[in-house]
Protein backbone atom coordinates (compact mmCIF):
# COMPACT_ATOMS: atom_id res chain seq x y z
CA UNK A 1 0.00 0.00 0.00
CA UNK A 2 1.23 3.37 -0.87
CA UNK A 3 0.66 4.48 3.02
CA UNK A 4 3.31 1.39 3.81
CA UNK A 5 5.27 2.32 1.84
CA UNK A 6 6.13 5.98 2.25
CA UNK A 7 6.51 4.83 5.93
CA UNK A 8 9.40 2.58 5.05
CA UNK A 9 11.00 5.06 2.67
CA UNK A 10 10.77 7.81 5.64
CA UNK A 11 12.97 4.93 7.59
CA UNK A 12 15.71 4.17 5.07
CA UNK A 13 15.93 7.97 4.67
CA UNK A 14 15.66 8.90 8.24
CA UNK A 15 18.51 6.19 8.66
CA UNK A 16 21.26 8.28 6.41
CA UNK A 17 20.41 11.28 7.31
CA UNK A 18 21.93 10.93 10.60
CA UNK A 19 24.64 13.33 10.37
CA UNK A 20 22.73 16.08 8.15
CA UNK A 21 20.96 18.96 9.63
CA UNK A 22 16.92 19.49 8.75
CA UNK A 23 17.33 21.00 4.95
CA UNK A 24 19.26 17.63 3.90
CA UNK A 25 16.95 15.82 5.26
CA UNK A 26 14.06 16.87 3.40
CA UNK A 27 15.02 16.20 -0.12
CA UNK A 28 16.06 12.57 0.92
CA UNK A 29 12.48 12.10 2.15
CA UNK A 30 11.25 14.12 -1.38
CA UNK A 31 13.16 10.95 -3.19
CA UNK A 32 12.19 8.18 -0.98
CA UNK A 33 8.53 9.22 -1.82
CA UNK A 34 9.42 9.35 -5.20
CA UNK A 35 10.66 5.86 -5.33
CA UNK A 36 7.80 4.19 -3.74
CA UNK A 37 5.70 5.68 -6.79
CA UNK A 38 7.72 4.22 -9.34
CA UNK A 39 7.75 1.12 -7.15
CA UNK A 40 11.12 0.59 -6.10
CA UNK A 41 12.04 -2.32 -4.62
CA UNK A 42 13.97 -1.00 -1.69
CA UNK A 43 12.84 2.51 -1.08
CA UNK A 44 15.35 2.82 1.71
CA UNK A 45 18.11 2.46 -0.48
CA UNK A 46 16.53 4.46 -3.62
CA UNK A 47 16.48 7.33 -1.15
CA UNK A 48 20.31 7.02 -0.22
CA UNK A 49 21.41 6.78 -4.29
CA UNK A 50 19.05 9.03 -6.20
CA UNK A 51 20.27 12.72 -7.07
CA UNK A 52 18.29 15.25 -6.05
CA UNK A 53 16.94 18.52 -7.82
CA UNK A 54 16.18 21.66 -7.26
CA UNK A 55 12.43 20.85 -7.86
CA UNK A 56 12.60 17.74 -6.08
CA UNK A 57 13.84 19.94 -3.08
CA UNK A 58 10.93 21.79 -3.73
CA UNK A 59 8.15 18.91 -4.19
CA UNK A 60 9.48 17.88 -0.46
CA UNK A 61 8.98 21.06 0.97
CA UNK A 62 5.19 20.78 -0.21
CA UNK A 63 4.79 17.29 1.20
CA UNK A 64 6.03 17.48 4.50
CA UNK A 65 2.69 17.98 6.05
CA UNK A 66 2.09 14.55 4.62
CA UNK A 67 4.93 12.98 6.05
CA UNK A 68 5.59 13.52 10.31
CA UNK A 69 9.15 14.57 11.33
CA UNK A 70 10.25 13.13 14.62
CA UNK A 71 8.16 14.40 17.64
CA UNK A 72 9.88 17.11 19.75
CA UNK A 73 9.34 18.43 22.95
CA UNK A 74 7.92 22.16 23.12
CA UNK A 75 9.50 24.54 24.85
CA UNK A 76 8.05 23.86 27.96
CA UNK A 77 8.70 20.02 28.13
CA UNK A 78 12.23 21.07 27.28
CA UNK A 79 12.60 23.72 30.00
CA UNK A 80 11.52 21.11 32.56
CA UNK A 81 13.38 18.22 31.38
CA UNK A 82 16.41 20.18 31.49
CA UNK A 83 15.86 21.85 34.87
CA UNK A 84 15.43 18.24 35.84
CA UNK A 85 18.55 16.77 34.41
CA UNK A 86 20.74 20.14 36.10
CA UNK A 87 19.06 19.84 39.57
CA UNK A 88 20.36 16.11 39.72
CA UNK A 89 24.17 16.97 37.95
CA UNK A 90 24.01 20.05 40.17
CA UNK A 91 22.36 19.49 43.63
CA UNK A 92 23.88 16.21 44.85
CA UNK A 93 20.99 15.05 47.25
CA UNK A 94 17.60 14.38 45.85
CA UNK A 95 16.56 15.93 49.17
CA UNK A 96 17.79 18.78 48.39
CA UNK A 97 15.99 19.84 45.51
CA UNK A 98 12.79 21.13 46.92
CA UNK A 99 14.57 23.78 48.27
CA UNK A 100 16.04 24.91 45.37
CA UNK A 101 13.83 24.01 42.75
CA UNK A 102 12.09 27.82 42.63
CA UNK A 103 15.45 29.27 42.86
CA UNK A 104 16.62 27.34 39.96
CA UNK A 105 15.74 28.76 36.52
CA UNK A 106 16.45 28.82 32.84
CA UNK A 107 17.12 32.27 32.17
CA UNK A 108 15.09 33.41 28.90
CA UNK A 109 15.21 29.77 27.75
CA UNK A 110 14.59 29.70 23.91
CA UNK A 111 13.81 26.79 21.79
CA UNK A 112 16.66 26.17 18.89
CA UNK A 113 16.04 23.54 16.29
CA UNK A 114 15.98 19.39 17.01
CA UNK A 115 17.64 17.26 14.92
CA UNK A 116 16.99 13.01 14.84
CA UNK A 117 19.55 11.76 17.54
CA UNK A 118 19.70 8.44 16.09
CA UNK A 119 16.35 5.88 14.92
CA UNK A 120 13.80 5.89 17.99
CA UNK A 121 16.45 7.12 20.10
CA UNK A 122 14.99 10.83 20.76
CA UNK A 123 16.20 14.31 19.56
CA UNK A 124 18.75 16.63 19.84
CA UNK A 125 17.58 20.06 20.52
CA UNK A 126 19.78 23.64 21.03
CA UNK A 127 19.22 26.30 22.77
CA UNK A 128 20.49 29.77 24.41
CA UNK A 129 19.81 32.74 26.66
CA UNK A 130 19.37 36.19 25.85
CA UNK A 131 19.71 38.75 28.38
CA UNK A 132 19.64 42.59 28.66
CA UNK A 133 17.69 45.08 25.40
CA UNK A 134 20.98 44.32 23.61
CA UNK A 135 20.42 40.79 21.94
CA UNK A 136 23.38 38.20 22.89
CA UNK A 137 23.31 35.07 21.98
CA UNK A 138 25.07 32.33 24.56
CA UNK A 139 25.43 28.71 23.07
CA UNK A 140 25.53 26.35 25.80
CA UNK A 141 25.62 23.40 24.56
CA UNK A 142 22.67 20.66 23.15
CA UNK A 143 20.92 18.29 25.11
CA UNK A 144 19.72 14.81 24.01
CA UNK A 145 16.03 14.29 24.80
CA UNK A 146 13.56 11.35 25.31
CA UNK A 147 10.46 9.91 25.48
CA UNK A 148 9.87 8.45 28.81
CA UNK A 149 6.81 7.03 30.09
CA UNK A 150 4.90 9.86 28.57
CA UNK A 151 7.02 12.66 29.52
CA UNK A 152 10.10 14.17 27.82
CA UNK A 153 13.38 13.51 29.95
CA UNK A 154 16.99 15.49 29.33
CA UNK A 155 20.19 12.65 28.86
CA UNK A 156 22.63 15.61 29.37
CA UNK A 157 24.56 17.45 27.01
CA UNK A 158 25.93 17.08 23.44
CA UNK A 159 29.83 17.30 23.94
CA UNK A 160 31.59 18.46 20.81
CA UNK A 161 34.65 16.54 20.06
CA UNK A 162 38.04 17.96 21.36
CA UNK A 163 39.94 19.61 18.96
CA UNK A 164 43.27 18.05 17.58
CA UNK A 165 45.00 22.04 17.51
CA UNK A 166 44.06 21.33 21.36
CA UNK A 167 45.62 18.12 22.00
CA UNK A 168 48.98 18.93 20.31
CA UNK A 169 51.73 20.43 22.65
CA UNK A 170 54.54 22.54 21.24
CA UNK A 171 57.24 20.10 21.44
CA UNK A 172 59.60 22.78 23.81
CA UNK A 173 56.46 22.78 26.23
CA UNK A 174 57.84 21.55 29.69
CA UNK A 175 55.83 18.91 32.14
CA UNK A 176 54.59 21.90 33.69
CA UNK A 177 53.69 23.31 31.07
CA UNK A 178 51.61 20.74 29.72
CA UNK A 179 49.78 20.29 33.06
CA UNK A 180 49.25 23.74 33.04
CA UNK A 181 47.47 23.61 29.39
CA UNK A 182 45.58 20.95 30.10
CA UNK A 183 43.86 22.61 33.61
CA UNK A 184 42.83 25.66 31.75
CA UNK A 185 41.34 22.66 28.90
CA UNK A 186 39.29 20.87 31.99
CA UNK A 187 37.72 24.22 33.05
CA UNK A 188 36.97 25.59 29.69
CA UNK A 189 35.48 21.99 28.78
CA UNK A 190 33.88 21.87 32.12
CA UNK A 191 31.46 24.96 31.61
CA UNK A 192 29.88 23.46 28.32
CA UNK A 193 27.08 22.65 30.20
CA UNK A 194 27.39 24.69 33.46
CA UNK A 195 24.15 26.36 33.33
CA UNK A 196 24.33 28.03 36.40
CA UNK A 197 27.18 29.64 35.81
CA UNK A 198 25.96 31.14 32.95
CA UNK A 199 23.05 32.39 34.71
CA UNK A 200 25.21 34.58 36.90
CA UNK A 201 27.42 35.35 34.52
CA UNK A 202 24.67 36.97 32.79
CA UNK A 203 23.02 38.80 35.66
CA UNK A 204 26.50 40.47 36.22
CA UNK A 205 25.64 42.10 32.77
CA UNK A 206 22.39 42.70 33.11
CA UNK A 207 22.87 44.03 37.10
CA UNK A 208 26.62 44.91 37.74
CA UNK A 209 25.97 46.72 40.76
CA UNK A 210 23.45 44.67 42.48
CA UNK A 211 23.14 43.90 45.97
CA UNK A 212 22.10 42.12 47.22
CA UNK A 213 22.29 39.23 44.71
CA UNK A 214 19.36 36.96 44.98
CA UNK A 215 18.86 33.62 46.32
CA UNK A 216 19.36 31.87 43.21
CA UNK A 217 22.79 33.56 42.34
CA UNK A 218 24.48 31.76 44.81
CA UNK A 219 22.61 27.99 43.98
CA UNK A 220 23.79 25.44 44.23
CA UNK A 221 24.97 25.56 47.60
CA UNK A 222 25.69 23.32 50.44
CA UNK A 223 24.48 23.74 54.04
CA UNK A 224 27.18 23.58 56.99
CA UNK A 225 24.37 22.43 59.30
CA UNK A 226 25.04 23.63 62.80
CA UNK A 227 23.28 22.84 66.48
CA UNK A 228 22.33 26.05 67.09
CA UNK A 229 22.04 27.67 70.66
CA UNK A 230 20.30 30.63 71.90
CA UNK A 231 21.09 33.77 70.38
CA UNK A 232 23.02 35.95 71.96
CA UNK A 233 21.78 37.65 75.06
CA UNK A 234 21.31 41.63 75.16
CA UNK A 235 23.59 43.52 77.47
CA UNK A 236 22.11 45.38 80.70
CA UNK A 237 22.17 48.95 79.60
CA UNK A 238 24.67 49.66 82.87
CA UNK A 239 27.21 47.01 81.11
CA UNK A 240 28.05 48.59 78.12
CA UNK A 241 31.04 48.98 76.55
CA UNK A 242 29.64 51.57 74.15
CA UNK A 243 27.61 54.37 75.12
CA UNK A 244 23.91 55.22 73.48
CA UNK A 245 25.54 58.51 72.15
CA UNK A 246 28.81 56.88 70.54
CA UNK A 247 26.03 53.86 69.13
CA UNK A 248 23.69 57.02 67.48
CA UNK A 249 26.59 58.77 66.09
CA UNK A 250 27.50 55.12 64.55
CA UNK A 251 24.46 54.56 63.10
CA UNK A 252 24.01 57.60 61.55
CA UNK A 253 26.84 57.19 59.71
CA UNK A 254 26.50 53.75 58.46
CA UNK A 255 23.22 54.27 57.40
CA UNK A 256 24.43 57.26 55.42
CA UNK A 257 26.71 55.06 53.89
CA UNK A 258 24.21 51.81 52.58
CA UNK A 259 24.43 49.70 55.59
CA UNK A 260 21.81 47.69 56.00
CA UNK A 261 23.03 45.42 59.62
CA UNK A 262 24.49 46.78 62.28
CA UNK A 263 26.05 44.95 65.46
CA UNK A 264 27.87 45.54 68.64
CA UNK A 265 28.70 42.47 71.20
CA UNK A 266 30.88 42.24 73.94
CA UNK A 267 31.61 39.16 76.77
CA UNK A 268 29.11 37.11 74.74
CA UNK A 269 26.14 39.60 74.98
CA UNK A 270 24.71 41.70 72.03
CA UNK A 271 25.44 45.79 73.04
CA UNK A 272 23.52 47.37 70.29
CA UNK A 273 21.79 45.71 66.72
CA UNK A 274 20.07 47.91 63.91
CA UNK A 275 18.73 45.71 61.40
CA UNK A 276 17.02 47.23 58.18
CA UNK A 277 13.79 46.29 56.41
CA UNK A 278 13.55 42.88 55.43
CA UNK A 279 16.46 41.48 57.42
CA UNK A 280 16.58 40.08 61.35
CA UNK A 281 18.76 38.34 63.29
CA UNK A 282 17.49 34.56 61.35
CA UNK A 283 18.92 36.18 57.75
CA UNK A 284 21.28 34.30 56.30
CA UNK A 285 23.43 37.31 54.80
CA UNK A 286 26.08 36.60 51.65
CA UNK A 287 29.59 38.51 53.32
CA UNK A 288 31.50 37.53 50.39
CA UNK A 289 35.21 37.68 50.88
CA UNK A 290 35.05 37.13 55.10
CA UNK A 291 34.92 33.09 54.00
CA UNK A 292 38.53 33.47 53.60
CA UNK A 293 39.69 34.02 57.39
CA UNK A 294 37.82 30.57 57.94
CA UNK A 295 40.27 28.63 55.67
CA UNK A 296 42.72 30.05 58.93
CA UNK A 297 40.56 29.01 61.58
CA UNK A 298 40.12 25.48 59.99
CA UNK A 299 43.63 25.21 59.72
CA UNK A 300 44.38 26.51 62.93
CA UNK A 301 41.77 23.40 63.98
CA UNK A 302 43.85 20.95 62.02
CA UNK A 303 47.14 21.82 63.43
CA UNK A 304 45.45 21.19 67.28
CA UNK A 305 44.35 18.18 66.01
CA UNK A 306 47.78 16.95 64.50
CA UNK A 307 46.20 16.28 61.00
CA UNK A 308 48.70 19.16 59.84
CA UNK A 309 52.55 19.93 61.48
CA UNK A 310 53.25 23.48 60.49
CA UNK A 311 52.52 26.22 58.20
CA UNK A 312 56.20 25.98 56.75
CA UNK A 313 54.77 22.86 55.07
CA UNK A 314 55.03 22.99 50.98
CA UNK A 315 51.28 22.64 50.14
CA UNK A 316 52.47 19.85 47.41
CA UNK A 317 52.49 17.52 49.67
CA UNK A 318 48.99 17.92 50.19
CA UNK A 319 48.33 18.73 46.40
CA UNK A 320 48.95 15.55 44.39
CA UNK A 321 48.85 17.33 41.24
CA UNK A 322 51.77 19.66 42.35
CA UNK A 323 54.02 17.59 44.30
CA UNK A 324 56.52 17.42 41.95
CA UNK A 325 56.49 21.01 40.44
CA UNK A 326 57.65 24.33 41.43
CA UNK A 327 53.97 25.36 42.49
CA UNK A 328 54.20 22.58 44.85
CA UNK A 329 56.87 24.25 47.21
CA UNK A 330 54.65 27.17 47.94
CA UNK A 331 54.24 27.09 51.67
CA UNK A 332 50.82 27.41 53.57
CA UNK A 333 52.40 30.39 55.51
CA UNK A 334 52.57 31.88 52.31
CA UNK A 335 49.36 31.01 51.05
CA UNK A 336 47.80 32.27 54.65
CA UNK A 337 49.88 35.47 53.93
CA UNK A 338 48.63 36.33 50.77
CA UNK A 339 52.50 35.59 49.45
CA UNK A 340 52.31 32.51 46.97
CA UNK A 341 53.56 34.68 43.93
CA UNK A 342 50.36 33.13 41.61
CA UNK A 343 49.11 34.81 39.62
CA UNK A 344 45.91 35.95 41.19
CA UNK A 345 46.62 39.75 41.41
CA UNK A 346 45.25 40.54 37.78
CA UNK A 347 41.21 40.02 37.78
CA UNK A 348 39.86 38.62 34.58
CA UNK A 349 36.88 39.44 33.63
CA UNK A 350 36.56 36.74 30.39
CA UNK A 351 33.97 34.37 31.27
CA UNK A 352 36.61 31.22 30.52
CA UNK A 353 38.98 33.42 32.45
CA UNK A 354 40.31 31.84 35.89
CA UNK A 355 39.16 34.39 38.02
CA UNK A 356 35.64 33.76 36.82
CA UNK A 357 36.18 29.70 36.41
CA UNK A 358 37.17 30.33 39.65
CA UNK A 359 34.52 32.11 41.34
CA UNK A 360 31.55 31.06 39.23
CA UNK A 361 32.58 28.01 37.31
CA UNK A 362 31.85 24.55 37.14
CA UNK A 363 35.11 22.73 38.43
CA UNK A 364 36.34 25.28 41.74
CA UNK A 365 39.53 22.71 42.05
CA UNK A 366 40.36 22.31 38.15
CA UNK A 367 40.79 26.60 37.89
CA UNK A 368 42.50 26.87 41.42
CA UNK A 369 45.15 24.20 39.98
CA UNK A 370 45.64 26.11 36.65
CA UNK A 371 47.01 29.07 38.12
CA UNK A 372 50.46 30.02 36.83
CA UNK A 373 53.05 31.11 38.97
CA UNK A 374 54.07 34.89 38.29
CA UNK A 375 56.81 35.54 41.18
CA UNK A 376 58.98 33.68 43.52
CA UNK A 377 56.57 33.22 46.28
CA UNK A 378 57.09 35.41 49.64
CA UNK A 379 58.11 38.45 47.77
CA UNK A 380 54.47 39.92 46.67
CA UNK A 381 51.32 40.48 48.47
CA UNK A 382 47.81 40.68 46.80
CA UNK A 383 44.80 39.79 47.92
CA UNK A 384 43.20 36.74 46.10
CA UNK A 385 41.01 34.05 45.94
CA UNK A 386 42.49 30.94 44.78
CA UNK A 387 45.49 31.06 48.21
CA UNK A 388 42.22 30.33 50.27
CA UNK A 389 40.65 27.93 47.99
CA UNK A 390 44.13 25.89 47.81
CA UNK A 391 44.07 26.25 52.11
CA UNK A 392 41.09 24.63 51.71
CA UNK A 393 42.13 22.19 49.46
CA UNK A 394 45.33 21.11 51.00
CA UNK A 395 43.15 20.90 54.32
CA UNK A 396 40.80 18.40 52.51
CA UNK A 397 44.08 16.38 51.70
CA UNK A 398 45.20 16.01 55.10
CA UNK A 399 41.55 15.33 57.63
CA UNK A 400 40.37 12.99 54.28
CA UNK A 401 36.94 14.93 55.07
CA UNK A 402 35.87 17.67 52.66
CA UNK A 403 36.12 21.44 53.64
CA UNK A 404 32.20 21.75 54.29
CA UNK A 405 32.28 18.58 57.20
CA UNK A 406 35.69 19.70 58.68
CA UNK A 407 34.32 23.23 59.60
CA UNK A 408 30.88 22.14 60.56
CA UNK A 409 32.08 19.20 62.94
CA UNK A 410 35.31 21.55 64.38
CA UNK A 411 33.54 24.85 64.39
CA UNK A 412 30.34 24.69 63.83
CA UNK A 413 28.62 21.89 66.14
CA UNK A 414 30.86 23.17 69.11
CA UNK A 415 30.36 26.42 69.00
CA UNK A 416 26.37 26.08 68.58
CA UNK A 417 26.20 27.68 65.14
CA UNK A 418 23.42 28.20 62.92
CA UNK A 419 22.69 26.66 59.47
CA UNK A 420 24.56 28.53 56.96
CA UNK A 421 25.48 27.55 53.17
CA UNK A 422 28.18 27.44 50.54
CA UNK A 423 28.23 27.91 47.20
CA UNK A 424 29.97 24.96 45.65
CA UNK A 425 30.72 23.88 42.05
CA UNK A 426 28.66 21.49 39.87
CA UNK A 427 30.32 18.63 41.69
CA UNK A 428 29.57 19.99 44.88
CA UNK A 429 33.27 21.12 45.86
CA UNK A 430 33.24 23.89 48.19
CA UNK A 431 34.02 27.40 47.35
CA UNK A 432 36.30 28.53 50.38
CA UNK A 433 37.17 31.67 49.51
CA UNK A 434 33.61 33.59 48.88
CA UNK A 435 29.99 33.46 49.17
CA UNK A 436 29.64 32.20 52.59
CA UNK A 437 25.73 32.87 53.53
CA UNK A 438 25.70 32.99 57.24
CA UNK A 439 23.35 34.84 60.39
CA UNK A 440 25.21 38.32 61.92
CA UNK A 441 24.67 36.66 64.98
CA UNK A 442 26.86 33.54 64.39
CA UNK A 443 29.64 35.88 62.84
CA UNK A 444 29.64 37.81 66.69
CA UNK A 445 30.15 34.53 68.05
CA UNK A 446 33.37 33.59 65.75
CA UNK A 447 34.54 37.19 66.74
CA UNK A 448 33.91 36.80 70.14
CA UNK A 449 35.72 33.52 70.22
CA UNK A 450 38.53 35.23 68.54
CA UNK A 451 38.66 37.96 71.01
CA UNK A 452 38.69 35.46 73.66
CA UNK A 453 41.83 34.01 72.86
CA UNK A 454 40.36 30.73 70.84
CA UNK A 455 37.71 30.45 73.14
CA UNK A 456 34.06 29.66 73.43
CA UNK A 457 31.84 29.33 76.67
CA UNK A 458 34.45 27.71 78.52
CA UNK A 459 35.63 25.51 75.39
CA UNK A 460 39.06 25.46 74.18
CA UNK A 461 38.58 25.92 69.73
CA UNK A 462 41.80 27.26 69.14
CA UNK A 463 45.34 27.09 70.64
CA UNK A 464 46.29 30.71 72.09
CA UNK A 465 48.89 30.92 70.38
CA UNK A 466 47.16 30.26 66.59
CA UNK A 467 45.02 33.43 66.99
CA UNK A 468 48.00 35.26 68.04
CA UNK A 469 49.50 34.03 64.53
CA UNK A 470 46.42 35.12 62.90
CA UNK A 471 46.56 38.20 63.54
CA UNK A 472 50.51 39.23 63.88
CA UNK A 473 51.97 41.41 61.14
CA UNK A 474 53.20 39.08 58.07
CA UNK A 475 56.62 39.48 56.89
CA UNK A 476 55.77 40.92 53.43
CA UNK A 477 52.43 43.12 54.81
CA UNK A 478 52.49 44.79 58.28
CA UNK A 479 48.63 45.39 57.52
CA UNK A 480 47.60 41.86 56.87
CA UNK A 481 47.66 38.47 59.28
CA UNK A 482 46.60 35.26 58.09
CA UNK A 483 43.44 36.06 55.70
CA UNK A 484 42.69 39.00 57.95
CA UNK A 485 43.43 42.71 58.32
CA UNK A 486 45.05 44.68 61.13
CA UNK A 487 44.28 48.27 61.56
CA UNK A 488 47.10 50.41 63.81
CA UNK A 489 46.58 52.60 66.24
CA UNK A 490 48.17 56.18 65.01
CA UNK A 491 49.98 56.61 61.82
CA UNK A 492 51.16 52.48 61.73
CA UNK A 493 54.10 51.79 59.37
CA UNK A 494 55.01 53.08 56.28
CA UNK A 495 54.61 51.59 53.11
CA UNK A 496 55.52 52.20 49.61
CA UNK A 497 52.57 50.40 47.83
CA UNK A 498 49.27 51.92 49.51
CA UNK A 499 47.45 49.12 47.82
CA UNK A 500 48.55 47.47 50.63
CA UNK A 501 46.29 48.50 52.90
CA UNK A 502 42.58 48.17 52.65
CA UNK A 503 40.54 51.51 52.45
CA UNK A 504 42.28 53.05 55.65
CA UNK A 505 43.66 56.10 55.77
CA UNK A 506 42.41 57.91 59.14
CA UNK A 507 44.45 55.22 62.22
CA UNK A 508 42.17 53.58 64.52
CA UNK A 509 41.46 54.47 68.04
CA UNK A 510 43.22 51.16 69.07
CA UNK A 511 44.45 48.00 67.64
CA UNK A 512 42.12 46.45 65.44
CA UNK A 513 42.20 43.18 63.32
CA UNK A 514 38.90 42.94 60.93
CA UNK A 515 37.85 39.91 58.15
CA UNK A 516 36.85 41.70 55.09
CA UNK A 517 34.45 41.15 52.42
CA UNK A 518 33.15 42.85 49.44
CA UNK A 519 35.64 45.40 48.78
CA UNK A 520 36.15 46.01 52.95
CA UNK A 521 32.61 47.24 53.30
CA UNK A 522 31.03 43.90 54.54
CA UNK A 523 33.41 43.92 57.82
CA UNK A 524 33.57 42.18 61.21
CA UNK A 525 35.80 44.69 63.33
CA UNK A 526 37.64 42.44 66.03
CA UNK A 527 38.82 45.40 69.04
CA UNK A 528 40.59 42.54 71.28
CA UNK A 529 41.53 46.04 74.22
CA UNK A 530 37.72 46.87 74.35
CA UNK A 531 36.68 43.31 73.90
CA UNK A 532 34.23 44.72 71.08
CA UNK A 533 33.19 42.90 68.38
CA UNK A 534 31.50 44.83 65.28
CA UNK A 535 29.97 43.41 62.13
CA UNK A 536 28.48 46.07 59.23
CA UNK A 537 26.74 44.45 56.60
CA UNK A 538 25.81 46.46 53.12
CA UNK A 539 26.02 47.83 50.18
CA UNK A 540 29.25 49.72 48.66
CA UNK A 541 28.98 53.09 49.02
CA UNK A 542 31.25 55.43 47.00
CA UNK A 543 33.07 56.76 50.04
CA UNK A 544 34.31 54.49 53.05
CA UNK A 545 37.02 54.54 55.69
CA UNK A 546 37.06 51.10 57.42
CA UNK A 547 38.08 52.73 60.55
CA UNK A 548 34.91 55.21 61.25
CA UNK A 549 32.57 52.98 62.26
CA UNK A 550 35.03 51.58 65.60
CA UNK A 551 36.08 54.73 66.14
CA UNK A 552 33.03 56.49 66.55
CA UNK A 553 31.81 53.48 68.95
CA UNK A 554 34.78 54.00 71.06
CA UNK A 555 35.03 57.90 71.20
CA UNK A 556 32.05 59.09 69.24
CA UNK A 557 34.86 60.97 66.61
CA UNK A 558 35.77 59.20 63.28
CA UNK A 559 39.52 60.71 63.63
CA UNK A 560 40.12 60.61 67.44
CA UNK A 561 43.56 60.94 68.68
CA UNK A 562 45.71 58.26 68.90
CA UNK A 563 45.22 55.56 72.21
CA UNK A 564 41.63 57.24 73.09
CA UNK A 565 39.40 54.69 72.74
CA UNK A 566 41.77 51.90 74.73
CA UNK A 567 39.53 49.93 77.68
CA UNK A 568 40.91 51.00 80.84
CA UNK A 569 40.24 47.71 81.81
CA UNK A 570 42.82 45.84 79.21
CA UNK A 571 45.40 46.83 81.55
CA UNK A 572 44.29 45.01 84.50
CA UNK A 573 44.06 41.45 81.99
CA UNK A 574 47.21 38.77 81.98
CA UNK A 575 48.80 39.09 78.82
CA UNK A 576 49.51 35.54 78.95
CA UNK A 577 46.26 34.59 77.77
CA UNK A 578 45.92 36.99 75.50
CA UNK A 579 49.38 38.40 74.58
CA UNK A 580 48.06 40.91 72.22
CA UNK A 581 46.69 42.89 74.80
CA UNK A 582 50.25 44.50 75.61
CA UNK A 583 49.86 46.48 72.49
CA UNK A 584 46.88 48.14 74.62
CA UNK A 585 47.50 51.49 76.68
CA UNK A 586 48.53 50.75 80.19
Amino acid sequence: MKTDCRDEAWGGALRRSLSTSRAAVLPLIAVALASCATGASDAGDAAGTASVSGPTVAAAAAVTTAVALPQEPDETEMRAAMQEYLLSRNIGSAADRPRYLNATRIHRFQKRECRPARPDAGVICGYFLETGTTYREVRLSSHRFERVDGQWVSRGPIRPAASTATVNKPVAATSTDTRLEEKRLQVEQARADDLFFWQRYLRRLESPGEFPQPDSFYVPSQLIEGDASAPLPPAPARSRRVSEDHWQRALQWAKAHDTEVLAVARAGKVEFEYYGPGRDGGSLLAVRSIAKPLTAIALGAAIADGLIQDTQQPVGQFLEAWRNEPRGRITLEQLLTMSSGLDSYRPDPAPLGLTLQLAEGSNVHAAALAYPRVAEPGTRYGWGNVESQLLAMALESASGKSYRDYLQSRIWKPMGLGTASFNVDREGRTRAFCCLRIRADDLLKIGLMLVNGGEWQGRRILPVDWVTRMFSPSAINPYHGYQSFLGWAGSGPRLADPPLVQRNDVPFAEPAWYLSGYGGTTTLWLLPCSGLVVFRWGNDPKEWETSTIPNLLLTGSANPVRGEGASPSASRASTDSKPWLSLCRR
